[in-house]
């Protein structure tokens, strides 16, 4: 998952366009699709497939990186006792763990289809490349 997936979630669910996220508008809509995105990106680094600075993420959508902090704190707030910030951000978050489990299911078909069509000792060798270790009394 990418910062680019976050965003276009934000912009589904609250109407807000990209060109209006990366501008200077100060109107609340706008402000607040802004700490959408962003408490939505820092609750879900984890997921990403990258790990961004808050700099990075700031020019992202053309922020400062304080700009950034500042939007997190808020919606960490919102997020607390705001019904449609929390409805808006459990939106996303759904699309988030649907697009996570999507491609993990995909994964797995890649893995089976490699442990079909190579020998073991490369589907092994494959399979510590990409940092997953195999306990050898388990797999003997």
């Amino acid at each position: 998952m990418k910062l680019e997936f976050i965003l276009k979630e934000v912009v589904d669910v609250t109407g807000i366009t990209v060109d209006k996220m990366r501008s200077n508008c100060r109107k609340r809509q706008t402000v607040i699709a802004r700490q959408l995105f962003c408490y939505t990106y820092n609750e879900n680094k984890l997921h990403l497939k990258e790990t961004f600075t808050l700099h990075r993420v700031g020019k992202y959508i053309n922020k400062r990186h304080t700009n950034i902090l500042y939007y997190i704190r808020k919606g960490e707030g919102f997020a607390k006792y705001d019904k449609e910030f929390k409805s808006m951000y459990e939106k996303i978050k759904g699309e988030i763990d649907r697009n996570v489990k999507e491609s993990s299911r995909l994964s797995a078909k890649r893995i089976k289809k490699l442990r079909d069509t190579t020998t073991d000792k490369e589907f092994i060798k494959l399979l510590e490349e990409v940092g997953i270790e195999i306990n050898w009394h388990i797999y003997n």
